[in-house]
């Protein structure tokens, strides 16, 4: 580990540290998703869920209010996760993501959207963002996509 400073005169100081992680966790690997579940088509003002399962050794981690932090994303097709045309806010949340079944270890969850007046008719992908309890990340383009009607 590197430590570096620099002062408001410009001088400029570097040192470099051993470090060394303890008794650290063996699971490297993020959280895996599957079985995702969503309507095949929804009208632009429908409230619909998404269904996925998320399994990970060291288990699905929450955020304060024990909301589990595995949610869903949707992202126009043709775009990327964050770009200007995907930030619009195409869709409202209706809820928090929840644990149907199972536990933080295997578990199936949902989340609730619905379209709102800035839904544009067209595909979405479904992108899952999943972490666990020991920091590893998943963020996952999926092959699941939903069609907005009219």
């Amino acid at each position: 580990m590197y430590i570096s400073a620099t002062d408001l005169n410009g001088n400029w100081f570097q040192v470099g540290l051993p470090f060394i992680v303890g008794g650290g966790s063996s699971d490297s690997a993020p959280p895996a998703i599957s079985e995702i579940d969503a309507p095949t088509t929804v009208s632009r003002s429908e409230t619909f869920e998404i269904t996925y399962r998320v399994t990970d050794e060291s288990g699905v981690a929450t955020h304060p209010g024990s909301i589990p932090f595995a949610l869903v994303r949707l992202v126009r097709a043709g775009y990327e996760f964050g770009d200007e045309d995907d930030i619009r806010g195409w869709f409202t949340v209706t809820g928090a993501p929840v644990l149907d079944s199972g536990d933080a270890l295997d578990g199936v969850y949902h989340q609730g959207f619905r379209g709102n007046g800035n839904t544009r008719p067209g595909v979405y992908e479904v992108w899952l963002i999943a972490l666990d309890t020991v920091g590893n990340f998943a963020f996952t383009r999926t092959a699941t996509t939903l069609t907005v009607t009219r």
